[in-house]
């Protein structure tokens, strides 16, 4: 998908009436952009995958590290991408995660989960 969004970038940057200076600077940073997706294919290479289990979410990284959060939040729903926060209590994560990278169920069980909000202690509800 990403090659064909460059190649039609491409396309109308030469179809332009552009002078030859700025066209050719924007043609380096297309050439940029797609080395740098040539050589970093997966948006977030940090992880390798995200998952709930019980009460807690599970964010896996690369080299098979473990990070527990407890709850998840959609802050942003494009459509074609979403911004997830996780959360703990003694740290917060923001990623990116691209709609085809779930399926249509993942989908709706973020949308489910995204919206419960977490419990709160009983010390808290006190205050």
């Amino acid at each position: 998908m990403a090659g064909l969004l460059h190649a039609f970038g491409a396309y109308v940057l030469f179809q332009s009436s552009l002078p030859f200076v700025i066209m050719t600077a924007m043609t380096v940073v297309l050439l940029i952009s797609i080395a740098r997706i040539a050589c970093n294919p997966i948006p977030v290479p940090a992880f390798a995958s995200m998952g709930h289990h019980n009460d807690h979410w599970l964010l896996l990284g690369r080299f098979g590290q473990e990070t527990r959060y407890e709850h998840v939040c959609i802050g942003f729903d494009a459509g074609l991408f979403m911004l997830l926060t996780l959360t703990n209590a003694d740290s917060c994560k923001k990623i990116v995660v691209f709609r085809d990278q779930l399926t249509t169920p993942q989908y709706r069980a973020l949308n489910v989960f995204g919206a419960i909000r977490p419990k709160k202690d009983k010390m808290n509800e006190k205050d």
